[in-house]
């Protein structure tokens, strides 16, 4: 399954092979900082305590071994990839009131030079259009105010805030979509 926006390929892939997962490496340690904590105080993608860990020098590395197990939509552009959307399907979201055919976000990332172009509202369409679970679900911080932009702009629903969650000021957000009734 794939679809092309412009000079940019859509694509799923069920599990990543080696190159592919380096890209991925590469792109999270260029973006580390863009999230809040830090990918490389994370040690898992669905952890939910953000406080209190510090930064691995060497990287996301935890984060990446744990991503890289996930299903992806990957955005590529000459073969490289420039941003992609990983997938939890059917977790455990009943603090959010979600169970079944849902398909939850984990890690949306797009390259510096590409941001702003469309590739992540094109990896969310691919999600919703192509792989059409009944709901998506993700959550980001507060103060992430492109992401914000792109879920309130898709037609996500805010359904549960976590106050202070990632620092003073700095609220975790859980969003979503229901794509099937």
């Amino acid at each position: 399954m794939d679809g092309e926006t412009g000079n940019v390929r859509v694509t799923y892939e069920r599990r990543l092979d080696r190159a592919l997962c380096q890209q991925i490496a590469d792109i999270l340690r260029d973006c580390d900082d863009d999230f809040v904590p830090p990918l490389s105080a994370r040690h898992s993608t669905h952890q939910t305590c953000f406080q209190g860990d510090e930064p691995d020098a060497s990287g996301p590395t935890a984060y990446l071994a744990e991503l890289c197990r996930q299903p992806f939509v990957l955005a590529t552009l000459d073969d490289r990839v420039v941003g992609f959307l990983s997938l939890i399907p059917h977790p455990n979201l009943g603090h959010i009131g979600l169970d079944g055919d849902v398909l939850y976000v984990s890690t949306v990332c797009v390259t510096g030079p590409t941001r702003g172009k469309g590739i992540g509202t094109s990896l969310y369409a691919y999600v919703e259009d192509v792989l059409r679970p009944g709901a998506v679900a993700i959550r980001t911080w507060s103060t992430n105010d492109a992401q914000l932009a792109l879920l309130h702009g898709r037609g996500y629903r805010l359904v549960r805030t976590v106050r202070d969650d990632r620092g003073r000021d700095v609220d975790t957000l859980y969003f979503t979509k229901k794509l099937k009734a």
